[in-house]
């Protein structure tokens, strides 16, 4: 039986009275399933379903309270993906079962590896929520770092034995990494380049902001797949359409990524103006107060992070809402983190000049005119599609591809399948 070991909101019942359900079945059940939360209830949804904002094993507690109560076998579940900490519960006795759901979802072959001692080789959940948000209104799963998972059926015959071609891949970003492994999986000789020293591209500059750690992981592991791929790697490698035409393709595929979009606001190039990307980076670029212009997933994130630092944070976004990118559910998990920091959210409002740290805006609803003073003011406003520069490499080899954000702005999961099944078909017609 499944139970609420708490529902962890206040006017919901707590572990006292959720150990009390327990002994109560106790009787008449061989184990007992302890998570928490309450589906009735919004702010718990990301604590039912741990967010990346969660510790790991953040709900194993409840389990642990109700065993200690208890006669019977009990099973813990939520935000279990470490085979090292899934082993530590058991040993310690704070549950007698693991479970995980999400974790297997980004790699079915998690139990497998793990007993393998090949725990390098597991490939990390997000804990995004990608996968319920596309759970819910189409009825299947699919995976920000899983590009197979919600194909099954295209995928369970295998492909054709392709003709084996030469496959030069431009940028080495999510996108890149990913139609390189496939490529070379699929028996293609795989030139790998990226302008910069290190694979992993824009999103590298996240890999240290605490609840985006996961990211950084799963950059490090596709990393380290590369390495023991039959992959030419070649880094600080900028590749001109001449240098391109030169290595002989006979396939190449544009990973170039994007650039921080410019809509014609003025003053929004001016010196004072510090790009998401660097804030990121390099918290201390930005002052005790800061102004952000977007409200887009990557905006809201850098607000929460910089208001955990002891930033005063304000956040325009010229439309009603935080815009989700399709990820509907991660937003229940931001707007706890708004709420926990104080972080002030200004929807319906467009940024019309900026003089920093002056930001004029217009609120687009009230039409009234609004006046923002902070020490910083970031660029969040998006991505824009570096496609005028992927085509200039489109008659270097006989067949061209573009993927990835290069393509289209697109959050992870479409970027990272799009490259999947760019790559898997090449050489197979």
């Amino acid at each position: 039986m499944r139970i609420s070991g708490s529902e962890a909101y206040e006017g919901g019942y707590g572990i006292e009275e959720g150990i009390e359900f327990a002994r109560a079945f106790e009787p008449y059940i061989d184990l007992i399933h302890v998570s928490t939360g309450n589906y009735d209830v919004d702010e718990v949804f990301t604590v039912t379903h741990p967010s990346m904002f969660l510790e790991e094993g953040v709900n194993v507690r409840y389990a642990a309270a109700v065993k200690r109560r208890v006669n019977i076998p009990v099973a813990t579940v939520g935000s279990l993906g470490d085979p090292g900490q899934m082993e530590e519960i058991i040993a310690s006795g704070r549950a007698d079962v693991v479970e995980s759901a999400r974790s297997l979802i980004a790699d079915p072959d998690l139990p497998n590896k793990a007993r393998e001692g090949r725990q390098d080789d597991i490939r990390p959940c997000l804990r995004c929520l990608n996968c319920f948000s596309v759970l819910l209104p189409t009825g299947f799963y699919t995976c920000s770092v899983n590009p197979e998972q919600g194909y099954d059926i295209e995928l369970r015959s295998a492909a054709a034995k392709p003709r084996k071609q030469r496959v030069l891949i431009i940028g080495g970003g999510p996108a890149g990494m990913q139609a390189a492994l496939t490529c070379a999986r699929r028996g293609h000789e795989v030139v790998l380049c990226e302008k910069s020293p290190r694979l992993g591209g824009a999103l590298r500059c996240e890999e240290n902001v605490p609840f985006k750690r996961r990211v950084g992981a799963y950059l490090d592991y596709m990393e380290r797949q590369i390495s023991r791929a039959p992959v030419e790697v070649l880094l600080n490698m900028p590749v001109t359409p001449e240098i391109a035409g030169a290595m002989n393709a006979d396939v190449i595929i544009a990973a170039l990524g994007g650039k921080p979009a410019s809509p014609p606001i003025p003053g929004l190039g001016s010196p004072g103006v510090v790009l998401a990307s660097e804030a990121y980076a390099d918290a201390s670029l930005v002052g005790a107060t800061a102004v952000i212009l977007g409200g887009g997933l990557a905006g809201t994130e850098l607000g929460i992070y910089l208001a955990s630092l002891g930033r005063d944070v304000d956040i325009l976004e010229m439309t009603g809402g935080i815009n989700d990118g399709g990820n509907f559910l991660h937003v229940k998990a931001l707007n706890v983190e708004i709420k926990k920091y104080g972080v002030r959210m200004h929807f319906n409002t467009r940024a019309d000049a900026i003089s920093p740290p002056r930001v004029e805006a217009e609120d687009t609803q009230a039409r009234a005119k609004r006046v923002f003073e902070a020490d910083t003011v970031i660029n969040a406003l998006g991505t824009q599609p570096l496609q005028e520069e992927a085509l200039a490499f489109y008659d270097r080899a006989a067949q061209f591809h573009i993927i990835g954000d290069c393509r289209s702005a697109r959050n992870m999961e479409r970027a990272v399948s799009n490259a999947f099944h760019v790559a898997r078909d090449i050489g197979a017609y």
